[in-house]
């Protein structure tokens, strides 16, 4: 029995590779004999791989060996039947795409034989192979040796959605059949949204990110040749018996065939990614990263950084549990990290905001938590990073501690909230310290805009004369932004900004009687239908759900002002506003936003019902 087991190894690998590119080896309509000697043939040209052969013969062996496969009778002798069998399949497990999990479901789904298809010789074969297989899928010499492979196969499916990805980047996404478009983007994940507008900037957004890893896997043939190129030069050296130089080079293909692993794993996370499978990039992103602790020490926690931004990208876009691993991702990154390196800091400020983007996301006891987390982590740095020593990263953690602490505040009714949205404004002073117009204008301005969010907030929880005073003020901080923060110069930013001082402008009408109160109303109306022209749906559609919402509240101050004779205008147009902005929000990836836009939306429908 064990001699027999002793084919397994071979027949392993080489399935593997079979998987990812069938032109390696013909297998699927082999004999079990004509299989094992295939596999024999091809392995005598990849050396590298013999070691991962022996291996995975005896850990075979060792598994079988095991007490739990006792029963059912006769299961020893079953198992190699069974690899043998599931193997010669060729090309049919292509979509395992390098899965362990899904290459076994594929392997087990090809048995026929009655006494393999029992439910515990299945069950005994999963647990046989499936860890083999993972090893396999994570031994480095095989992946090196498959890289091209992978990379082709990342794009297997791409002349069938190539068209259709042609027309969704040129703005032609009408042409294309609502079902294809549904289809299309079920292939990345995302199975509910089924109308066209939705669907568009989803694809849309998809689009983007096909485009961009396409250009990654066109990059592979360059890199490739590096590697040859070395391999070449060491061979050279050991003609000339120059082993010196032979150590030299055979490091340098060492880590070179580290870092060409390190990239088609890097590739296949972002093709997770495009298919809506946060899991296995993170999977993936964290094996990569530590696959180069043995060659520098603190690499697989800068790796870390850069993939954590990666993740937290796309959260920002999709939402989901892209935030939730990037968080996950920096944490351990900050284990691995000196305490007070710049990397901590680094690190250490960019988990407080991907936990405050979290919070954001999140409502009730869950989203307070990530928010108080997050101030933590802005104190621990400033802690370290003292205004003397790093001016710069001092004002940038002031600056995105201000941003937390007006969320806490924005969100807790009473004294407290007051605090915590006064302890902002401080924190945005501090921060303006360092970020002078004349040194960082582009930081100056973003710090001018929260500034004036954290004063208009406190206006509005401010009585008399008090509160409209401090409305003014935050009116003066948003057009000291809009100076440097221009149309023409800084779109997106100059909405954002805009967008606050038309809500300062609906905060002062609401205070203010008679035509000066209406005409404050007025400019804030004028106000956001200007920043929908900049806020599109299709390209910012959080911003333009904001927007909606808050001409809505716009519209109904209108119809609570004592200059309104009929409030059913306003309030009809307020009823459409918020209604846009919940074809946005959803209670998924959005549930605070979605939760408060809902609440508007039953409130103006109450109002309206009255009035009929």
């Amino acid at each position: 029995m064990l001699n027999k087991a002793a084919k397994n190894g071979k027949l392993l690998v080489t399935g593997i590779a079979a998987c990812v590119d069938p032109s390696i080896v013909i297998l699927s309509a082999a004999a079990a004999d004509g299989a094992v000697h295939a596999s024999e043939e091809w392995l005598s040209t990849k050396p590298d791989l013999q070691h991962l052969a022996t291996q995975i013969d005896k850990a075979f062996a060792t598994e079988i060996a095991k007490p739990s496969y006792n029963k059912p009778d006769g299961i020893r002798i079953l198992l190699p039947q069974m690899l043998e069998a599931s193997f010669a399949i060729g090309d049919t497990l292509t979509e395992g795409n390098l899965d362990a999990g899904l290459i076994i479901e594929k392997m087990k789904a090809t048995l026929t034989d009655p006494e393999h298809i029992k439910p515990e010789n299945l069950d005994a074969f999963d647990r046989a192979v499936r860890p083999l297989l993972a090893s396999a899928l994570n031994d480095r010499d095989l992946v090196a040796v498959l890289n091209p492979a992978i990379q082709r196969k990342l794009l297997k499916d791409a002349s069938e959605t190539k068209a259709a990805m042609r027309k969704l980047t040129t703005g032609q996404s009408d042409s294309i059949p609502l079902n294809d478009m549904i289809k299309l983007a079920s292939g990345f994940g995302e199975h509910t949204v089924k109308d066209r507008p939705s669907l568009t900037i989803f694809l849309g957004k998809k689009a983007e990110e096909y485009e961009a890893l396409k250009a990654q896997v066109d990059a592979i043939p360059e890199n490739m040749q590096r590697l040859a190129n070395l391999k070449a030069a060491a061979q050279d050296a050991i003609a000339r018996v120059d082993l010196d130089e032979v150590e030299n080079l055979m490091s340098m293909v060492h880590e070179a065939e580290l870092e060409e692993a390190a990239k088609s794993a890097e590739i296949r996370a972002d093709n997770a990614l495009l298919r809506g499978d946060t899991a296995k990039a993170y999977a993936l992103l964290n094996s990569s990263a530590d696959s180069f602790g043995a060659v520098d020490k603190p690499e697989p926690a800068r790796r870390r950084l850069r993939f954590a931004h990666k993740l937290f990208q796309h959260g920002l876009r999709y939402g989901g549990d892209s935030l939730v691993v990037a968080a996950s991702m920096l944490t351990r990154a900050l284990e691995l990290l000196e305490e007070g390196s710049y990397d901590w800091l680094k690190g250490q400020i960019n988990l407080a905001v991907a936990l405050q983007e979290q919070a954001i996301r999140a409502d009730g006891p869950k989203s307070d938590e990530l928010l108080t987390e997050a101030v933590t982590r802005h104190r621990i740095v400033l802690e370290v990073c003292t205004r003397e020593k790093n001016p710069v990263l001092w004002s940038v953690t002031q600056n995105n501690l201000g941003n937390t602490l007006q969320r806490q505040g924005t969100r807790i009714e009473g004294t407290m909230g007051a605090n915590l949205v006064a302890q902002a404004v401080d924190a945005y002073r501090a921060a303006l310290e360092v970020r002078t117009r004349d040194a960082e204008p582009i930081r100056w301005a973003m710090t001018q805009n929260n500034l004036g969010a954290a004063l208009a907030y406190q206006g509005s929880r401010t009585e008399a004369a008090e509160g409209l005073n401090l409305l003014a003020r935050a009116a003066t901080a948003y057009r000291e932004a809009l100076s440097v923060r221009t149309r023409d110069a800084n779109l997106v930013q100059w909405a954002e900004t805009k967008n606050n001082l038309a809500i300062a402008f609906k905060d002062q009408g609401v205070r203010t009687l008679g035509a000066n109160g209406k005409d404050l109303l007025a400019t804030a109306i004028t106000s956001y239908q200007t920043v929908l022209e900049a806020r599109i749906r299709d390209v910012d559609p959080i911003g333009w759900a904001e927007t909606q919402e808050n001409l809505a509240l716009a519209q109904v101050a209108i119809a609570d002002h004592d200059t309104c004779t009929n409030p059913k205008p306003p309030l009809t147009a307020a009823l459409e506003a918020v209604e846009n902005a919940l074809t946005v929000f959803d209670p998924e990836h959005l549930s605070y936003n979605y939760a408060k836009a809902s609440r508007l939306r039953d409130e103006i429908r109450a109002r309206l019902d009255a009035l009929q």
